[in-house]
């Protein structure tokens, strides 16, 4: 998957080809090493989970995002940029809002957020870069990426597979984190024997 943009002049590399399978690989490793624990027993405890995309791709991975958590009985509600007030004032700070966007700048998101009468833990995610939204988000959840430039079409595009690749971790380490948490109250449930 990429996304497309115009631009005025590039050259293709062949060697972007190995950038972005290292851009892949170097997301899949940030994902192993990011300790979300804390985001995943917050989400256990939510109250609702909301999902909002920038663009047409970031759509596509936030309706993923739905299908994977309905395996763990999660409802995740996809919402619209341009959602009336009667549906964001349902929005409360014990709901989670995944956020879904490239560069993480962008205005109606960021106005979207800004304009929530109460705000819900916010998760993002976005390429790895300083942006705005990753700024006001209670949790980051970055990828890599990098521009490449097509010869011949004169455009640009940014791959943007990492947005599935992150929602595939977010999905199995939360499945990591059920089968511990449900392991350790089953534990701390068990009734203790007295010695004799």
């Amino acid at each position: 998957m990429v996304k497309w943009s115009t631009s005025n002049v590039g050259n293709f590399d062949e060697n972007e080809i190995e950038y972005t399978k290292n851009d892949i690989n170097l997301t899949m490793s940030m994902m192993m090493a990011l300790n979300l624990n804390e985001f995943y027993e917050t989400l256990y405890r939510a109250n609702r989970i909301f999902a909002i995309a920038s663009g047409y791709t970031q759509r596509n991975a936030a309706d993923e995002l739905k299908r994977n958590f309905l395996t763990v009985d999660k409802a995740v509600f996809l919402l619209d940029k341009s959602a009336p007030k009667s549906v964001t004032n349902l929005i409360t700070k014990d709901d989670i809002l995944f956020v879904y966007s490239l560069s993480g700048e962008n205005e109606e998101i960021l106005n979207f957020i800004d304009n929530l009468k109460e705000k819900p833990i916010i998760a993002s995610v976005t390429k790895l870069s300083n942006n705005r939204l990753s700024q006001i988000s209670d949790y980051s959840i970055p990828f890599v990426t990098h521009e490449v430039f097509e010869y011949e079409s004169r455009t640009k595009i940014s791959p943007v597979a990492q947005f599935y690749v992150v929602n595939d971790f977010l999905i199995l380490k939360y499945i990591s984190f059920l089968e511990n948490h449900l392991s350790l109250i089953h534990i701390l449930t068990l009734p203790t024997t007295p010695y004799v």
